[in-house]
């Protein structure tokens, strides 16, 4: 997992780093010691699904309902709060 190094202001759409970037607002989270899985529902109610560090999660502070991009890739995603 990574923060998203390509953003620029969180409101704004990130620079392309993903061949699929999509906004979407945070459906569920489930912390977990290490990890943290973040579903977050886009357009439609098409729901992706991310697993990524406790670490950040706690910097992201995501709550339900948060607006945020997904982005991501075979083998990888990259999840940025709006």
């Amino acid at each position: 997992d990574m923060l998203c190094p390509a953003c620029r202001a969180p409101h704004e759409e990130p620079i392309p780093a993903a061949e699929n970037i999509f906004s979407g607002t945070t459906h569920r989270i489930i912390h977990g010691e290490v990890t943290t899985e973040v579903v977050v529902r886009i357009p439609h109610g098409t729901e992706l699904c991310s697993i990524i560090t406790e670490a950040s999660a706690k910097q992201l502070r995501l709550k339900e309902n948060d607006s945020l991009w997904i982005g991501f890739r075979t083998g990888l995603s990259i999840l940025n709060r709006k």
